[in-house]
């Protein structure tokens, strides 16, 4: 097993170069990772985002080895439980250490499932990814974390935009044509309403129509006034109609009426995607 020197190793034999290996007298797996974990304590320059992770795996890895230590990293340090000791080594707070386990423990599990794009992200610092994204992120359901992933590395969407959509509710086939259903019937409901003011309009315009003949050359006072309130009522029941309820709130469905998205209303019109006048 190579525990250093990957890149080396490739060059050496890409260029047909010699080079020699050194054992590292090691005990299993577990004991391999530990001296792998040193070796890069040891390098200069290490990124914030790199030395979480290094904080985190040696924690979680002496949480699996029940608290034991080895003369690669440090002495015994007494009773102390892990986080206590690898607090006191890099001169953080216990409660920093866990939640460096905690953050590995996330980036691996999405790793294992979505490959690297993610924890390479994080560790390049150039998306902007923060602790607190990825324990969201680890949250979601594998759908939306495949979604972030490719909004956030590939498509390049901000890393806030791309959260705040994975972070949507997730509704069954059956909820959303419930909710459509209900929209549809509260709609036609609306329009019905609608056409009856239009309706109701329209028999009374004849009748002004006939007295202003009556009454020109001048119309009457009260000829005129009506057209214009003629023509804000149309204007008014037009604005009504582009109005009419198209979809549900993708945040809620119309069951919140403290809902940000949809300012509580629980849906939109045809071709609106908020409530901004």
């Amino acid at each position: 097993m190579l525990l250093d020197g990957h890149s080396r190793l490739g060059i050496a034999l890409h260029l047909g170069l010699g080079y020699t290996l050194a054992p590292v007298p090691v005990d299993g797996i577990e004991d391999a990772e530990r001296w792998v974990l040193a070796n890069q304590r040891a390098r200069r320059n290490m990124r914030p985002e790199a030395l979480q992770l290094l904080r985190g795996r040696l924690y979680n890895l002496e949480k699996r080895q029940g608290g034991r230590t080895h003369t690669y990293t440090s002495r015994q340090s007494g009773e102390k439980l892990p986080a206590q000791r690898l607090a006191g080594e890099f001169g953080v707070g216990a409660r920093t250490i866990e939640r460096d386990g905690a953050l590995v423990e996330a980036l691996d599990a999405i790793t294992a499932e979505h490959g690297r794009q993610l924890l390479d992200a994080y560790v390049s610092g150039e998306k902007g990814l923060t602790r607190k994204h990825v324990l969201k992120v680890a949250s979601l359901s594998s759908n939306r974390r495949g979604e972030f992933i490719k909004h956030v590395c590939e498509v390049k969407v901000p890393v806030g935009e791309a959260l705040s959509y994975a972070l949507k509710p997730e509704w069954s086939d059956e909820q959303v044509a419930n909710a459509e259903a209900a929209l549809t019937a509260q709609a036609q409901l609306l329009a019905q309403a609608i056409e009856g003011a239009r309706g109701a309009l329209g028999e009374v315009a004849p009748a002004m129509e006939r007295w202003a003949l009556r009454t020109r050359p001048k119309d009457h006072a009260a000829v005129v006034a009506f057209r214009a309130a003629q023509k804000k009522v149309a204007d008014g029941l037009k604005a009504m109609t582009e109005l009419l309820p198209h979809r549900p709130c993708d945040d809620c469905l119309g069951n919140d009426p403290s809902c940000a998205e949809c300012a509580g209303v629980g849906w939109f019109p045809k071709g609106r995607a908020s409530w901004d006048m």
